[in-house]
């Protein structure tokens, strides 16, 4: 079954470009993750605090029971780039400083009994990349691995941890009076024998609400809620569980948890914003994604914190600004009653320019370049 291990402890870091190490530095500053190399001298976004690649480093032995398994890793953000290698060969590279990303990394360990400690290096950088990210923002660019990482072992047959940086698993809700349907869709990779998905739904206080089963050639199926308990903003944030599981051969292979509300939201031009069909005054915040005094750096009790202050001040909902949050806010937002504004971007074609105009008036390059639709 999986395994998630927090990977945060005891890393080797150094705030400068000092290349791939091949073996652990033993004078590099240890640091707990997240962390970032701009909690102290960030400057809101003017442009004098350090901007450059940075690395990160740590050893680690080959999990035991590996044989039929895969090991990723996964690192919630690498600000603005994230450069991963194991035993000094390269394992993944994402651009985009505010998603997380993750890497198989299985084939790059020593053998299991080899007595040899793997070496995960991370190159983290922040550069200034204007054809990117604009030169001047309205917000610090902070550096570092800020939200932290994670192994997870999975058995061979196991969710795809790869697509579309999610857990292989889509949700959406559809309530129908007092009943609901939950579309789902699952994709399941190595899945070269016949095996189908079970999901499992509770409710708040851990009653089995519904069960259904997909086989393994169709990836979506639904689930009938007779009786929903729809989630109603700060009112009601009532919220269900939904464990998704792949059996084959009467075995369960990989399972993984999440949270998930019922619920419809609606624009409409005569009645305004519509939760469930009933109409409802947006009361929001724009928050960006640093947290004050620890930079980039979140932690779910921060958060937990700042929102819990703003609902106290009729705040029900929160404007992500300008790039994806961290997936804890997310989930604070869905337990909290929070309406989210989940922003990918705060350009597109046309891209933010401040030393002209602002916005440039002429095609400029930004996330256009890696996304055209």
């Amino acid at each position: 079954m999986r395994k998630v291990i927090p990977f945060n402890e005891n890393w080797s870091f150094r705030k400068e470009d000092t290349g791939l190490p091949l073996t652990l530095p033993a004078d590099w500053e240890t640091v707990t993750l997240p962390h970032t190399w701009n909690a102290v001298d960030g400057q809101d976004g003017k442009g004098s605090y350090y901007r450059g690649a940075c690395w990160y480093a740590k050893e680690f032995p080959t999990p035991s029971g590996l044989c039929d398994s895969r090991l990723y890793v996964e690192v919630l953000a690498a600000s603005l780039s994230g450069r991963v290698f194991v035993n000094g060969k390269e394992a993944a590279y994402h651009e985009g400083g505010f998603s997380s990303f993750t890497a198989d990394i299985t084939d790059y360990l020593h053998p299991e009994g080899s007595g040899k400690a793997n070496l995960i290096a991370i190159a983290a950088d922040n550069s200034d990349r204007p054809h990117i990210y604009p030169r001047m923002a309205d917000f610090t660019f902070y550096g570092g691995l800020y939200r932290g990482v994670n192994l997870i072992v999975v058995p061979r047959v196991h969710f795809d941890l790869e697509y579309w940086g999610a857990p292989g698993l889509s949700v959406t809700s559809q309530p129908d009076g007092e009943s609901a349907f939950l579309k789902l869709q699952s994709w399941v990779k190595n899945a070269d024998a016949d095996y189908t998905v079970c999901y499992t739904i509770t409710d708040a206080q851990g009653k089995k609400t519904a069960e259904c089963w997909r086989p393994a050639e169709n990836p979506g199926t639904s689930v009938f809620l007779p009786k929903a308990h729809l989630w109603q903003g700060v009112e009601d944030p009532y919220l269900y569980t939904l464990v998704s599981t792949v059996v084959a051969d009467g075995r369960e292979l990989d399972s993984f948890t999440c949270k998930t509300g019922i619920r419809t939201a609606v624009f409409d031009a005569d009645r305004g914003f519509l939760l469930n069909g009933g109409t409802v005054k947006i009361k929001g915040m724009c928050v960006h994604h640093d947290c004050g005094l620890t930079g980039a750096v979140g932690y779910r009790e921060s958060w937990e914190r700042r929102l819990k202050e703003l609902k106290d001040m009729g705040c029900n909902g929160i404007r992500c600004s300008h790039n994806p949050p961290a997936p804890v806010l997310l989930d604070l937002c869905d337990e909290l009653g929070f309406l989210v504004m989940d922003e990918a971007f705060d350009e597109w074609l046309l891209a933010k320019n401040k030393t002209d105009n602002y916005y440039s008036e002429s095609l400029a390059y930004g996330s256009s370049m890696f996304f055209t639709n």
